[in-house]
């Protein structure tokens, strides 16, 4: 309830889609978040400033949709596994201000 409720996650594994309502205003987020076999990293950072720019980061090591919700915008995004390193790790990073 507490990944749904308060963090806003809602997951869809076998689509491979991450729909995220961000509804707190403050920094949050989880590590090592389980979705079918993607592990995901998800941190949203709240901005100090006021009107000041908020940051959401994703980090998946399989390919994703996500359907972020914040300040009443929806955005969909298909987010990619690259390779980053020669071990074959496989991690894609995203970054989006807010």
């Amino acid at each position: 309830m507490l990944i749904e409720n308060i963090l806003g996650f809602e997951l869809n594994a076998p689509a491979m889609q991450l729909d995220w309502h961000i509804r707190l205003s403050c920094s949050h987020g989880i590590r090592n978040l389980k979705m079918g076999d993607a592990t995901l990293n998800l941190h949203y950072k709240a901005s100090k400033e006021i009107g000041g720019a908020a940051k959401v980061s994703i980090e998946t090591d399989k390919d994703i949709t996500v359907c972020l919700l914040i300040n009443g915008k929806t955005e969909h995004l298909s987010i990619k596994a690259e390779c980053l390193i020669a071990s074959a790790m496989m991690v894609s990073r995203c970054e989006i201000a807010y």
